[in-house]
């Protein structure tokens, strides 16, 4: 099981209190890694990537969105400007985000090391029917 469900690659410790420098990439390959992303815009001569989050689904694989904050404004405008991109042979968006990185969405993973809250029990309290037992009642 995984328990992580987003990949996030600091380049800096520190959380500055400086305006929203946040793009969303939408449609990236399923297989984009934060390397990827890094050489994508290194490519570009955007080097300046403070945070890349890589949101990840209940199976623990990419959800083809990605988050970066950049460190100087210039360069979070360079990458708004390319408003497009391919990584992977799969075309993405750039877009301005609405909201800043720091800001998750995401609920923390539970006790179970899943993500959200612990799944309720079955509501008249009984355990559901293995397949072997399903068998045996109406095999």
């Amino acid at each position: 099981m995984v328990s992580r469900k987003l990949i996030r690659s600091d380049s800096s410790r520190q959380k500055s209190k400086k305006s929203n420098q946040v793009v969303f990439l939408d449609g990236l390959s399923y297989k984009a890694t934060p390397e990827d992303i890094k050489d994508f815009f290194g490519f570009h001569n955007i080097k300046g990537i403070e945070t890349i989050e890589i949101p990840r689904g209940d199976n623990g694989k990419s959800k083809g969105i990605a988050y970066l904050e950049f460190e100087k404004f210039v360069d979070f405008q360079r990458a708004l400007d390319l408003k497009t991109g391919k990584i992977r042979g799969r075309d993405f968006k750039i877009l301005r985000s609405d909201r800043p990185i720091t800001q998750k969405k995401y609920k923390p993973n539970n006790d179970n090391g899943q993500q959200g809250a612990p799944k309720k029990p079955s509501t008249n309290g009984e355990q559901p029917l293995s397949n072997s037992d399903f068998s045996k009642l109406f095999g």
